[in-house]
């Protein structure tokens, strides 16, 4: 293979990216640098950066410089990428108007049956604010509209098709519950039970196997429009709801006719020509890219932005060092907070009102975060003396004399929903209105109240505009559903004929919804729009003195789900600050919540459950989840976004495997007293700890080694996560290997394995084989890349890896022949061996005795380790202890001579994961 070494650095300026590679010094032992991951033994990233010195003689890159060609474009955070020379085309989509990558109509495309469509792709898909289109058979004339298939702007994948009679049909799933790089919609328009069915799948790759994210039926049997000139296109706009490509690296796209059916396109990007403008697909289809639209082959080995341009220009010669960072970098710095838990979520689901109350202690209104909503008037309250609601920052408590009233913005609508959260210690046995609620209809006004009866906590007033009872009832509710502690509480009504329909809702933070049972019709009566909310007349009861309340929302709907919709997790949702959350659902809904750039790889049902929603920064509260789960949060190379990497991505990964005569000179291992922890200590954040000790003898246990104890606090969600936390920090602190803080490199040498270098990353496994004896321990030196350095220039390309052992993260597979078998918990040489001996006999001191092979002969051959020799076990006899093991000798090069008491274990031992 020869060597193409052709790096180059790209500035986006001017809506398009710009090569400025000419003006990156190459040579002469210069070039591009790249650190990425950690360079120690930290278990959290560092930002990583991209150095290199810039030719700015001729001032282009000043940003003061009023001659320069992208004066007044240049700046601030302007994106920079480096690229070299990649293994696969992609179809490469930056989001803009017009474009994108279609094919004509013709009938072949032209489904009105079962559809099965499915994309494989790398993508933020959480910032944007704005729905982005994933393909779409679509177009601004209403006829020719058939299906859509995007991306929401709150953490929605969405799929709508129009139907043979022009009805539109949406339906939805969370990308919490889709990860990985290929999406799949599935549509059977007739389920043989009289209504269709829609299922939303992921998938590592196009091919499968899939897992479903979502699944529901609909009321009837469908179909999907038939149109006549609509193309099918891979991203695309929507002119009319001003909607546009889903930026990204797109792979492949199919589109099946009947589920697991016809392809009706088949369109590996991977396969085609790069800069080309058009080409054919395997089905015969012709497809033209539009726009910015592009066939890419590069390989990207950075994204990310410069902070500053140099300032000087205009000298003899100016070589200006640029340091480009990555979006951990952006964050870190900017320490961008995170809102409580209901404020930064209720906000998203647009209610017509709402007023957190987390307003400082002297305040003398409640400020709302809707635009074009009123602050609430407020006396006799004293805010931010209520810290107790976890998903909330310090809310109100009611005085003696409090009042509180926030004015509803007009809204035309024939349904509405007020919801708020209260805390209420003790109640006297008069009815006291806790929640008043005005509006225009024949019902004036809607009032709450509370009382001690127990049951019958809950009564309802209903009054028209004379003080009159429209309706009035004692709801048997009792207090352990309705006070005693934090509540959310909610109460709808809509217009039913010429009847008002209503009911109510409550739930205790983190307990079971109570609603009454069918809604509750009042007859003849009008639903007018809420105009305002808060406290009675005369404002609240003095016997309320005491009671806290807050997050209180007016809705045009009966549920938005703000309040009570979970993300990613059946356990966690605002009103709970998401306790009980899986950790990639946390980082990828805070993503979404605060337009942060990120994509999430690995099935999330594999993750840690944590605990409470903190106040944090942005990046804090990511890290947070990510120390938990024992992930990686880093910055993605392929785009301009985080990446995070939950525990299962690191789990048993295929290796890269290089020889030891590869690597440049100075392999030195490394044995760190620090990262031992024989002894842990984990604590729940707010709750209990475990801990965990390794006392079996063997070589890094406390008995041998002494005590390296060690302790930390997670954030998590029960008690019982803490022992197995415990237990796993001890797994990790105890691998008797060295680490490896520079593996090198030297692409210039070794060519043919470029593809497979560069593909190594943070949390990528490497086998190093073939190493001399007395250089590193004995066998194939097994690791897990925690960093690297790459630098690049036109005369060579290297890489040093920062890597520690890899054997915690080879964990148990049942059944598998190797990494499904248990440990012994105690054996040892029964006398003394030489290093010819093939046979020998073993006592088992503790535990169980090991399988024998007359009847177990499908479970050998396995190896065992005896006094650093690794020894291939062929047959094993005895039902007693001592037993007699059969074995080949020197399974890892190391042949020698072992004295009794010598301790026997498993080479490849099962390992539990977190």
């Amino acid at each position: 293979m020869s060597v193409n070494f052709d790096p180059r650095g790209e500035i986006f300026v001017g809506g398009q990216w710009i090569d400025i590679t000419s003006k990156i010094q190459l040579d002469g032992g210069n070039g591009i640098t790249v650190n990425r991951g950690t360079t120690g033994i930290s278990s959290s990233v560092d930002p990583t950066v991209c150095m290199f010195m810039l030719d700015n003689t001729s001032g282009d890159f000043s940003p003061d410089n009023p001659y320069g060609p992208w004066y007044g474009q240049i700046g601030y955070n302007t994106p920079f990428r480096y690229s070299q020379p990649g293994f696969e085309t992609v179809l490469l989509l930056d989001g803009s108007a017009g474009s994108y990558a279609s094919t004509p109509h013709a009938s072949a495309v032209n489904i009105t049956g079962d559809l099965d469509i499915r994309i494989e792709l790398d993508a933020d898909l959480a910032s944007s604010s704005k729905q982005r289109i994933l393909a779409q058979k679509w177009s601004s004339t209403a006829s020719e509209q058939a299906w859509q298939w995007s991306v929401t702007g709150d953490g929605q994948v969405a799929f709508t098709w129009v139907n043979a009679a022009g009805t539109s049909h949406t339906s939805t799933a969370e990308l919490a519950r889709l990860p990985g790089r290929a999406l799949r919609f599935t549509l059977d328009v007739d389920n043989g039970n009289g209504t269709y069915t829609v299922a939303f799948s992921s998938a590592d790759n196009i091919d499968g196997p899939w897992n479903v994210g979502f699944t529901g039926d609909g009321t009837t049997t469908t179909s999907i429009r038939s149109t006549s000139s609509s193309a099918v296109s891979v991203g695309g706009d929507d002119t009319a709801d001003g909607f546009s490509s889903q930026p990204g690296r797109i792979r492949w796209f199919l589109l099946l006719s009947g589920i697991d059916g016809t392809p009706a396109l088949d369109t590996p990007f991977l396969e085609q020509i790069a800069g080309v403008p058009s080409f054919t697909d395997t089905t015969g289809r012709t497809w033209t890219l539009a726009g910015s639209a592009a066939l890419d082959d590069r390989d990207y080995r950075f994204n990310g932005t410069v902070p500053n341009w140099p300032v000087q220009w205009n000298v003899d010669w100016v070589w200006a060092s640029v340091s480009a960072g990555g979006t951990l970098r952006q964050l870190a710095q900017g320490q961008r907070p995170v809102k409580s838990a209901l404020a930064q979520r209720v906000p998203r689901f647009r209610p017509l009102a709402y007023w957190p109350c987390e307003d400082r202690p002297n305040s003398s209104r409640a400020s709302s975060p809707v635009p074009g909503v009123l602050p609430m008037t407020a006396g006799g309250l004293t805010f931010g003396a209520d810290t107790s609601l976890v998903s909330s920052d310090a809310l109100p408590v009611l005085g003696s004399t409090s009042q509180l009233s926030g004015a509803v913005p007009y809204s035309s609508t024939s349904v509405w929903s007020v919801w708020w959260m209260y805390h209420v210690e003790t109640l006297t046995s008069t009815y006291r209105t806790i929640m008043s609620i005005s509006t225009t209809g024949t019902i004036a006004q809607w009032n709450v109240q509370m009382a001690s009866t127990d049951p019958g906590t809950v009564q309802v007033l209903f009054r028209d505009s004379s003080g009159g009872t429209v309706f009035s009832g004692v709801i048997p509710t009792t207090k352990a559903q309705t006070y005693g502690g934090w509540f959310r509480a909610y109460l709808y009504a809509y217009q039913s004929g010429s009847d008002v329909a209503w009911n109510m809702s409550w739930a205790p933070v983190g307990g079971e919804s109570l609603i009454l049972g069918s809604d509750i019709t009042i007859s003849g009566q009008t639903l007018g729009r809420v105009t305002r909310v808060g406290s009675p007349p005369g404002g609240f009861s003095s016997d309320l003195s005491g009671m806290a309340m807050g997050h209180i929302s007016v809705w045009d709907e009966i549920n938005s789900g703000a309040y009570t919709a979970t993300y990613g997790s059946t356990l966690a949702y605002a009103a709970n600050a998401f306790d009980g959350e899986l950790a990639s659902s946390r980082i990828l809904r805070l993503g979404i919540e605060t337009a942060t750039p990120l994509r999430t790889v690995g099935p999330p049902q594999d993750d840690q459950l944590v605990g409470y929603q903190t106040r944090n920064t942005v990046l804090g509260e990511m890290q947070t989840a990510e120390k938990a789960d024992d992930g990686l949060l880093i910055d993605d190379r392929l785009l301009p976004c985080l990446v995070y990497l939950n525990k299962s991505q690191l789990y048993n990964r295929e290796p890269t495997v290089l020889s030891y005569g590869m690597l440049q000179p100075g392999l030195t291992p490394t044995r760190d007293e620090s990262r031992w922890a024989n002894a842990f200590v984990a604590s729940r954040d707010g709750g209990s700890s475990g801990s965990y000790e390794l006392d079996d003898g063997s070589a890094m246990s406390t008995t041998v080694l002494g005590y390296y104890e060690s302790s930390d606090t997670y954030s998590l969600h029960t008690d019982d996560q803490a022992d197995q936390r415990a237990s796993w920090e001890v797994a990790k602190g105890t691998v008797d290997a060295p680490r490896y803080p520079a593996v090198t490199i030297e692409m210039a040498k070794w060519p043919d394995y470029l593809e497979d270098v560069q593909a190594l990353d943070v949390g990528s496994r490497m086998a190093i084989t073939d190493a001399p004896a007395g250089k590193t321990p004995p066998g194939t030196l097994d690791l897990l890349v925690r960093g690297y350095t790459e630098r690049a220039s036109k005369q060579t390309y290297s890489f040093t890896f920062n890597c520690l052992p890899y054997a915690p993260w080879e964990i148990g597979v049942l059944d598998d022949d190797v990494l499904g078998r248990a440990d012994t918990s105690g054996s040892e040489l029964a006398a003394d061996i030489d290093a010819s001996d093939t046979s020998f006999t073993v006592t088992v001191t503790a535990g169980p005795l090991w399988i024998t092979s007359a009847l177990n002969l499908g479970e050998f051959p396995f190896d065992i380790t005896c006094g650093g020799e690794v020894m291939t076990v062929t047959g094993l006899s005895g039902t007693s202890s001592p037993q007699t093991f059969f074995v080949t000798r020197g399974t890892n090069g190391v042949t020698k001579s072992h004295p009794a008491g010598t301790a026997i274990t498993l080479t490849y031992p099962m390992i539990a994961g977190l």
